[in-house]
C-alpha cells in the first residue's frame, strides 16, 4: 500500500489484507518500510523495544549496506503463513542518507527500490 498522504489507513489496510491472505493460504511478506512502524506495532511487535535497526531494512539499504540479502530481517508473525520485515524509527536514517547522497543530482533513490525490488526476489524461493 502506497500513499504519500499520512493517515489514510495504509496500515492498517495492509494488515487486514495480509491477515486476509495468510488465513486463504497464500505465504505472505509484509515490508514496513516507514520509520513510523505502524504496521510493524499492528503485528504485536513494539518497534521501540523489540526490534533493533539491524532487523530493519537498513543494513540491506544503507549507503554502507552490511547485507546483501533480506532473510536476516523477516520475522515470523502470530499469523499463520504472514511474516513481517519489521521497522522502527531508525529506518529514518536510511530516508536521511538517500536524501544526503542524491544532493548532488544523483538519482539514488530509484536505485534503492529497485535494490530492494531484486532483494525480495531473491528472498521469495528462501523464505
Amino acid at each position: 500500500m502506497q500513499n504519500f498522504k499520512g493517515g489514510v489507513g495504509k496500515s492498517t489496510v495492509t494488515t487486514h489484507l495480509a491477515h486476509y491472505f495468510g488465513v486463504q493460504g497464500y505465504r505472505v511478506l509484509v515490508v514496513d518500510c516507514d520509520s513510523q512502524a505502524t504496521t510493524t506495532t499492528l503485528f504485536g511487535f513494539n518497534p521501540h523495544f523489540n526490534i533493533a535497526r539491524e532487523q530493519t531494512l537498513y543494513p540491506y539499504l544503507s549507503i554502507d549496506p552490511t547485507q546483501t540479502d533480506l532473510l536476516y530481517a523477516v520475522q515470523k508473525t502470530p499469523w499463520p503463513n504472514v511474516d513481517l520485515i519489521p521497522s522502527n524509527l531508525e529506518l529514518f536514517d536510511v530516508e536521511y542518507e538517500l536524501a544526503a547522497s542524491g544532493a548532488d543530482g544523483g538519482s539514488v533513490l530509484a536505485s534503492r527500490f529497485r535494490k530492494l525490488k531484486r532483494g525480495l526476489q531473491g528472498s521469495r524461493a528462501r523464505l
